[in-house]
């Protein structure tokens, strides 16, 4: 038997990613596409019947872990006596030396369904010193080509999401056992930042970048999900793509959990996380682009009350 609900889902949009040169600050600057999502998703509640808060929501907690490692690129200009000096893309693991997979924890306060609602999450991660180094090929703000260099990254990520039900359907598999397949869309609006110091060992050098948004930015937020109690697959998609003080190109927050009911109220979930972050800003009147990525495998428990 076959039961099924569809309601057209939210349109897409693709933007490209911005060069990394010095630029001067700017404020927020959302693409029309997103504007307009934006607006669209903000009328769910009153159009097509879609409800802003589910049925017999609850109050959840959640507690969050993962392990992440570092990844990607990132240039910056070095200071000289005509000017800044532009320089070629360095390797954040290979070259300075933020390479350490490291566990980072946060959590989770949600009213909904466990599906859709309102949630407010933060999450903290941290990479220190470690006894390895890397060699810069190039120079690096106020690093020189050829320092050994050690690195401190430090991330930290706040997101307020709110999520609809879009789209569901059950199928009966066999005798007492269903399979429901839903999907929700909605936004979540998100404020990171990411610091990352480092120090020349072999030379009293050091360099800093803070990369930060005073505004917060919204992205398109998808929640996929199959359940076969008491397991359920589940598939989260944040994108945005646009300029938001230092945060400029496509943004892409996205995880993969596999949730198990422990009991009535309790569960606990495994799974994996990808975070892309693209930057791009002035430090120090020194032009830097970053493209930093964090992966790895995480877990959870969640409590409803």
């Amino acid at each position: 038997m076959l039961r099924s609900t569809i309601l057209s889902p939210p349109q897409r949009h693709t933007a490209s990613r911005s060069p990394s040169a010095p630029h001067p600050e700017q404020g927020p600057q959302l693409p029309w596409p997103s504007a307009l999502l934006s607006a669209a998703l903000l009328l769910l509640s009153s159009c097509a019947g879609w409800s802003p808060i589910p049925d017999r929501p609850k109050l959840a907690i959640e507690a969050i872990g993962a392990m992440l490692t570092p990844a990607g690129t990132a240039s910056m200009q070095t200071p000289s006596a005509l000017g800044p000096v532009n320089q070629p893309e360095v390797g954040l693991p290979e070259h300075l030396n933020l390479t350490d997979r490291q566990f980072g924890y946060g959590g989770d306060l949600s009213y909904g369904d466990d599906f859709a609602g309102i949630s407010f999450g933060f999450f903290s991660w941290e990479q220190g010193n470690v006894s390895t180094k890397g060699i810069l090929p190039y120079g690096f703000g106020r690093l020189a080509q050829g320092d050994e260099v050690q690195s401190v990254g430090e991330w930290q990520l706040y997101r307020l999401a709110w999520r609809v039900p879009v789209f569901e359907t059950s199928f009966d598999v066999k005798s007492r056992t269903k399979l429901d397949l839903r999907l929700a869309a909605g936004l979540s609006l998100q404020h990171t930042e990411f610091r990352l110091r480092s120090e020349a060992q072999n030379a009293k050098r050091d360099n800093y970048i803070k990369i930060k948004d005073d505004y917060g930015f919204p992205l398109l937020s998808l929640r996929a999900e199959g359940e076969i109690q008491p397991l359920k697959l589940r598939l989260d998609l944040s994108v945005f793509d646009g300029k938001f003080d230092d945060i400029e190109g496509s943004i892409l927050d996205a995880s993969v959990t596999l949730h198990y009911q422990i009991q009535r109220g309790l569960s606990a979930w495994a799974g994996y996380w990808l975070y892309r972050l693209p930057a791009a800003g002035n430090q120090e009147k020194l032009g830097y682009s970053m493209d930093l990525e964090l992966d790895g495998y995480l877990l959870g428990l969640r409590w409803e009350f």
